[in-house]
């Protein structure tokens, strides 16, 4: 009975979240600016900070991070569901950089429109037809997804659902930044005196996950003596983040792991293939080479592509093979999204569940290469309500589910999807989703297939975009459908600008981890471990942390 009274009156002293519920949080303006002073202070002392623009290349000076002052509200039933689809995700684009026939499908239309994914492929074909040398990949993914608010009818509270913006398997960095801004908006919001409910504030610890992947890829390589090399850009804001690995690795090993932090340049420079296929770095075998860079939303020259190629033809494990980094692209986004591709992958009976959960986060995708009725409709549509659509990268979830156990499976992933059209068939179909588009760019966004949201075109920009390309342009871009998300209050922190109350949307990215054989197609480690928000103004189309138009920031469930 004292048991129950105790929870009883924990519960009570629990305060109700609400979509505005930042709006109780701050007095007055002073309250504000101390708030937001000791926050800025809280992140410098726990490495919630990038490098400046002002000082790209040195690490003597720093700055805050952008992130969020308090953890903005997030529906838990939708925020449960990516979480709990994110090892089907896993798998699924494990399983899709394990067939290079579908690859080579997917991209024959774009390699004729765009130079960088013709490179890429070529590269990928000649280390396919050489034979891989290393099987043994990790991946590290965030899937990124949008509210859609369903308005209740006759007076009803809307509904929730989540649909997939996009997958990223590539440049995932900073995941210690998520981890610091989830513990400083906690700190916050017992300062302002707001007591969640403990289970209303999920840990988090992505970088945690993608640390003891690293070491579980070196102990498999063999070699004691080898090394770990984190190849990051030349301006990266993010090096702190890195260093944090480095450290990390050193104390989990007791001091076996030695890193090496180098760029891609670089890499081309120093690296070298033994007559092994063994990597070296300055001599130094290498076992693990981490690269920061995506293999779609980065254009190399000639030095940085012949590297790339070294490294893939090498020994050493790879995170990610760049045959997982190009399966990430809206092109293939697009087409998971036809009926019958997710059960490629899955295709057990087992998996029915795993699909369906993965179909239901899927925004509505169509592509634009057919020249049928349905396509032209689609394109006339959105081209007249261009708000209802974003033009997007055309990226199948049958086809690596096939078998009738990979049903469930199968459903959990088509879930996720939304709206996604590809415009490189010239049927009437697509070109009447192209001119609906034209008409209704509000209802759509134009994508390419550069990974982490680069190059989206909304509304008039949109319209006239499409109006601008030629058909055989269409391949590099997909439509889709675009998401009504649902606004909350919160307050921005940016270096070196006043802090206020704004209207704003977010993003949930949901962090997997997986350590696979690439010929056996064997997964030997699956997690999902750590999330992140990342939040804009409502106003905003774009939402990029490093332009400055988002924020890092982590949910607080209601």
């Amino acid at each position: 009975d004292k048991e129950n009274e105790a929870e009883a009156s924990t519960n009570n002293n629990v305060d109700k979240v609400t979509r505005n519920y930042v709006e109780t949080l701050v007095t007055d303006e002073e309250h504000l600016n101390s708030m937001r002073l000791f926050a800025v202070e809280w992140a410098h002392n726990n490495a919630l900070i990038f490098r400046t623009k002002k000082h790209p290349t040195k690490s003597d000076v720093s700055t805050i991070a952008p992130c969020s002052l308090f953890p903005s509200p997030f529906p838990r039933q939708p925020f449960e569901q990516a979480l709990a689809v994110q090892k089907a995700m896993n798998e699924l684009y494990f399983r899709i950089g394990t067939d290079f026939a579908f690859l080579q499908e997917a991209y024959k239309d774009v390699i004729e429109a765009d130079d960088h994914f013709r490179n890429m492929m070529d590269m990928l074909k000649s280390v396919h037809e050489e034979g891989i040398k290393q099987p043994i990949t990790v991946i590290f993914q965030r899937a990124d997804y949008m509210l859609n608010v369903i308005k209740g009818q006759n007076g009803e509270e809307p509904t929730y659902e989540i649909k997939q913006l996009e997958v990223n398997c590539g440049s995932i960095a900073g995941t210690s930044l998520d981890r610091h801004t989830a513990e400083l908006n906690h700190v916050m919001l017992k300062k302002a005196g707001f007591h969640a409910a403990p289970e209303d504030l999920p840990e988090n610890w992505p970088d945690k996950a993608q640390i003891e992947s690293i070491k579980m890829a070196w102990e498999l390589y063999g070699n004691p003596d080898a090394i770990v090399v984190i190849m990051i850009s030349d301006h990266s804001q993010t090096v702190f983040d890195a260093r944090f690995f480095e450290t990390e690795l050193d104390r989990l090993s007791d001091g076996k792991i030695k890193v090496a932090r180098v760029t891609l340049k670089e890499c081309a420079i120093r690296c070298s293939l033994d007559e092994n296929s063994k990597l070296r770095l300055d001599g130094r075998e290498v076992a693990v080479l981490n690269s920061r860079y995506s293999a779609l939303g980065f254009v190399p020259g000639v030095y940085a592509m012949n590297a790339r190629k070294m490294i893939e033809r090498s020994q050493a494990i790879k995170i990610p093979s760049a045959f997982v980094g190009f399966s990430c692209s809206k092109k293939v986004q697009q087409l998971l999204a036809e009926q019958g591709m997710v059960e490629r992958f899955f295709p057990n009976e087992n998996d029915a569940e795993t699909v369906k959960a993965i179909r239901q986060t899927f925004t509505g995708l169509w592509s634009l290469d057919k020249e049928d009725k349905a396509t032209q409709d689609r394109i006339e549509d959105a081209i007249a309500n261009p708000n209802n659509y974003l033009l997007a990268e055309q990226g199948m979830v049958e086809r690596f589910f096939p078998n009738e156990n990979d049903a469930e499976t199968v459903k959990a992933i088509r879930q996720t999807f939304a709206g996604l059209w590809s415009l490189d068939k010239e049927d009437k179909a697509t070109q009447h989703r192209i001119e609906d588009a034209i008409a209704n760019p509000n209802n759509y966004v134009l994508k390419t297939n550069m990974e982490c949201g680069a190059c989206n075109y909304f509304d008039e920009q949109l319209a006239n975009k499409l109006k601008e390309i030629t058909p055989a342009q269409r391949p590099y871009y997909v439509l889709m459908q675009k998401l009504r998300p649902m606004p909350i209050k919160n307050i921005m922190i940016h270096p070196f600008t006043a802090s206020k109350i704004d209207t704003m949307v977010s993003e949930l990215g949901v962090y997997g981890v997986l350590l696979g054989n690439m010929l056996t197609k064997e997964v030997k480690h699956n997690v999902q471990q750590g999330h992140l928000l990342k939040t804009k103004l409502e106003t905003a189309n774009e939402g990029g942390i490093s332009t400055g138009t988002a924020v890092h920031d982590s949910p607080i469930l209601f």
